[in-house]
């Protein structure tokens, strides 16, 4: 890190565009007017994504066992794979609202957000390679603020 009196180089490496130009760039001020960022999940949506984190539940597997085959979701994946479409092919985000997580424990809560995850984005970076001393591809991770 700079200290306040050390001049940074602000000049752009070679080939780096000047500008970018893409559905890609955006900031605060035309984000709504340009994108719908929000898909509201539906009662249908969550009774699916219940149904899913029984199936996954009563494979009594570890979380880093979820995936696309062990939390269907068959009427659901058709929506999250247009989010996917629009995260990697639009601004780059979605937020998806309406889980109820005051309702469940939080390896619920890790299990349907990895199980919507391996929908929408079934291609996911790997952050370990162990699960309860075996070897497996952990890819949720607890992160927690204990700032306060």
């Amino acid at each position: 890190m700079a200290s306040k009196h050390e001049e940074v180089d602000r000049t752009l490496p070679p080939g780096f565009p000047e500008k970018l130009e893409s559905d890609l760039v955006w900031d605060n001020t035309d984000t709504a007017s340009r994108f719908d960022w929000t898909y509201s999940l539906t009662v249908t949506d969550l009774q699916e994504i219940e149904i899913a984190l029984q199936h996954f539940k009563n494979l009594s597997k570890p979380l880093a066992y979820v995936s696309q085959e062990s939390f269907p979701l068959p009427k659901l994946r058709t929506r999250l794979r247009d989010v996917s479409n629009e995260i990697h092919n639009g601004f780059g985000f979605k937020v998806l609202r309406g889980l109820p997580v005051s309702t469940h424990v939080h390896e619920d809560i890790f299990a349907i957000y990895a199980g919507i995850a391996s929908h929408a984005a079934p291609i996911r970076g790997r952050q370990d390679n162990q699960c309860d001393g075996k070897t497996a591809d952990v890819v949720v991770n607890h992160i927690k603020d204990l700032s306060y």
